[in-house]
């Protein structure tokens, strides 16, 4: 009877399915009397102690510094990654010290509470991030240790916005994850080289776009081209059209930049891959409507919490995989092209847009949250862009994807398209 109302509650608040989710303050109680001191220690290997056939909490500890931490670890048969509302409890020689609580699937995102006199405090994790600091519990930490976590995020999400520690999937997400898989599919049945200023046309050739002059073999993109390929992909489903190259390549002088930067506008064309995301998105968005500069930063991604937005540079690379999992929550159904900044050495005061990606961010069944990175022709990760663009900063544009996106065909050869 307790379960089916506990399972009740967590219903009311959107919480886990309760295949996902695992009622597990029974089994820490029984280990409770190990929880008083580290004195008090007991070595445990992993033992499984099963809640259904396939779920089962696994229980063990570790002792280290003084210390002995105790796990509680959320799992399934044949699943690698532990569950949400996985236990650590930290244990010193006066008794509890800490307790961290994980969510969704990944070891960076937790509540870390910490014990104070008569009640607790925790501060909250999300995706390697510290949002939240110091937020006051009306709880002993001995008792969050053996209570239901049911009660603790009931009081905790009537404080904070609590709904990214427990996501919610959507039918949408299937259109950003079948969007990912048909373009793994293209770039694995046809690999595309990478060419200098290479991209597709609005006849369908191949083209440099500068100068608008078709491509000899092997034909391919640079990283602007790659991501306009896509985004006429979804252009065309919407159009039966592809995008123009000379669209995109107009520039938004007055919009970004300075006087200074203006002196460098045909020079090092400092602010290319900005201009070009912003013109795909507007295009998308705005079908057969002329350029209007007033609402060329529409579609720009200017608002996530917790982090400052700088004008048409966006956020720190560094955040990115925090920022993508925001707005996959905020805006599921929508995929994202990043223009990446870096600043120019012998130009203290510019910054040089000098690299195009793009992102599709969505949640899978399970809830776990996946970014499928794609740049120049290949599928890479945030890890790889960061480690290349160091101290850099990404500016994101939004487009939203339909359903049952066919990705544009390109010329194999250079002798396919006729002049």
């Amino acid at each position: 009877m307790r379960y089916i109302f506990l399972f009740l509650i967590f219903k009311s608040l959107n919480l886990f399915a309760l295949e996902s989710f695992f009622y597990d303050f029974d089994v820490r109680t029984k280990y409770s009397k190990y929880f008083n001191s580290s004195y008090v220690q007991k070595k445990i290997s992993p033992v499984k102690h099963f809640i259904t056939q396939d779920y089962y909490i696994e229980v063990s500890s570790e002792v280290s510094s003084g210390y002995v931490y105790y796990s509680f670890f959320n799992k399934k048969k044949n699943v690698g990654y532990i569950f949400p509302g996985s236990y650590v409890i930290k244990v010193g020689k006066d008794g509890i010290e800490q307790i961290k609580i994980f969510f969704i699937n990944r070891g960076d995102t937790f509540i870390r509470i910490k014990s104070s006199k008569f009640s607790s405090s925790a501060d909250f994790y999300l995706v390697n991030t510290l949002i939240y600091k110091d937020v006051k519990l009306p709880f002993k930490i001995e008792d969050i240790a053996v209570i239901s976590l049911a009660n603790i995020i009931n009081y905790i999400g009537r404080v904070i916005d609590f709904r990214y520690f427990i996501p919610e999937y959507f039918d949408i997400y299937k259109d950003i994850s079948n969007m990912a898989i048909s373009l793994r599919k293209s770039l694995a049945s046809f690999p595309i080289a990478e060419v200098v200023d290479g991209a597709m046309d609005e006849y369908g050739k191949m083209v440099h776009i500068e100068t608008g002059l078709l491509q000899k073999d092997p034909v391919g993109f640079n990283c602007s081209g790659f991501v306009k390929w896509v985004a006429d992909s979804i252009y065309k489903s919407m159009t039966g059209r592809l995008l123009r190259i000379n669209d995109l390549k107009l520039r938004h002088i007055g919009v970004r930049g300075s006087g200074f930067t203006r002196s460098q506008e045909f020079n090092k064309d400092p602010f290319f891959g900005l201009d070009w995301i912003r013109n795909i998105a507007y295009r998308i968005n705005n079908i057969n409507a002329d350029l209007n500069l007033f609402k060329i930063k529409e579609n720009d991604v200017n608002n996530i919490k917790f982090f400052d937005y700088v004008n048409n540079r966006g956020y720190k690379i560094e955040n990115l995989e925090f920022l993508l999992y925001s707005l996959a929550l905020d805006e599921p159904g929508y995929i994202y092209l990043g223009s990446i900044s870096t600043g120019i050495s012998n130009l203290s005061s510019m910054v040089l847009h000098k690299h195009v990606v793009l992102f599709l961010p969505f949640l899978d069944e399970n809830r776990i949250f996946r970014v499928s990175v794609n740049e120049v022709n290949s599928e890479t990760s945030i890890k790889s862009l960061q480690k290349r663009y160091p101290k850099s900063y990404i500016h994101l544009v939004r487009v939203k994807v339909p359903e049952n996106l066919s990705i544009v065909p390109i010329p194999i050869k250079a002798n396919n398209q006729s002049s």
